[in-house]
């Protein structure tokens, strides 16, 4: 129902009240298969897909399902910024792109509910992350 001039675009969500997951995931796998069967199935272009990314998950074993990821010209933006993780958003940043194409970066959840105090801190390190 969106009208093929318009960017199309899905955010992932894990839900989160109170700026807390509802659920912890494990991996990517879950967001990995939703992904795909997003974009097999809209018969439309998906520019994006953005997928969050707890905090404190940043080993290979949580990004290793990004390389099932068939979204063809459908960019992935992954929410790995978070406001006080130092230099964990980097780290994860270069996990994930040893997995996929990683287009760009966000918050794990945007910023438009949250905290206004995380808000500098949050675009500081995306900036970083993307000179």
């Amino acid at each position: 129902m969106v009208p093929a001039d318009i960017d199309l675009g899905y955010h992932l969500c894990y839900g989160s009240p109170k700026d807390e997951h509802m659920v912890l995931p494990d991996d990517m796998g879950n967001l990995v298969e939703i992904a795909n069967g997003i974009v097999a199935a809209v018969p439309r272009p998906v520019q994006y897909i953005h997928m969050p990314v707890p905090k404190n998950c940043n080993d290979d074993a949580f990004f290793a399902p990004l390389a099932g990821l068939a979204l063809g010209d459908t960019r992935l933006y992954l929410g790995l910024v978070h406001a006080g993780d130092g230099d964990g958003s980097a780290a994860k940043l270069a996990t994930a792109r040893k997995y996929a194409t990683v287009s760009g970066v966000a918050t794990e959840c945007g910023m438009g509910r949250g905290d206004p105090g995380i808000f500098e801190p949050a675009l500081d390190i995306s900036l970083n992350l993307v000179e």
